[in-house]
């Protein structure tokens, strides 16, 4: 059960540093098939109250949805208590980097590691080492995980009803992304506006 609450808890905060992209847009998006429209929908799963009400796509996504699927059902996170005590300990607070705690052909390596999948090196510089690698665990971990959810909704794609997809906005944004995935395969993705 631990190990579920912090590998959870890890992938709020990388949910967290990616929803900012997302949230300058529109993070629902429809593929139409031809008798049902998929509606994937961004989940942050740390809302403050000033993000309410949520942006007319999401409304429209759930009224044309008479089927609704989560990545996390509602009530199974964890507090936002104990991932602000996480990241307390997770990042340098003294003004050091990383850089400072690795010798500099680890560093390297993992530069590299990080440039090669289009991982954002430079976000990760106040990462204490341990959250680096569980960082970097988790994005694979997320890749793989978009890769089984692009032929869930390929599937849904070809049935005859539309359904609402509720999955954490990191798992829609960026190369690998399902979004990015379903348009490699052919499928046209585009941002739901103003709920049209």
């Amino acid at each position: 059960m631990q190990r579920y609450i912090k590998n959870l808890t890890l992938g709020l905060i990388i949910v967290i540093m990616l929803a900012e992209a997302a949230q300058a847009q529109s993070s629902v998006w429809v593929i139409k098939g031809a008798r049902s429209s998929i509606y994937l929908a961004g989940s942050c799963h740390v809302l403050r109250s000033s993000d309410y009400p949520l942006p007319d796509e999401f409304e429209t996504a759930y009224i044309q949805s008479p089927h609704i699927i989560f990545e996390t059902p509602p009530g199974d996170l964890n507090t936002m208590e104990y991932l602000e005590k996480l990241m307390a300990i997770a990042v340098y607070n003294d003004g050091t980097t990383i850089k400072e705690h690795l010798t500099t052909d680890v560093y390297s390596k993992v530069e590299k590691f990080c440039n090669l999948r289009n991982h954002p090196f430079k976000q990760y510089q106040s990462f204490r080492p341990w959250m680096l690698s569980m960082t970097l665990v988790m994005r694979e971990m997320i890749v793989d995980r978009n890769r089984k959810w692009a032929k869930k909704i390929e599937n849904l794609i070809h049935g005859d009803r539309s359904v609402m997809v509720i999955v954490g906005v990191a798992h829609l944004v960026g190369k690998d992304s399902v979004v990015d995935l379903l348009r490699k395969s052919g499928y046209q993705v585009t941002k739901l506006r103003n709920g049209r």
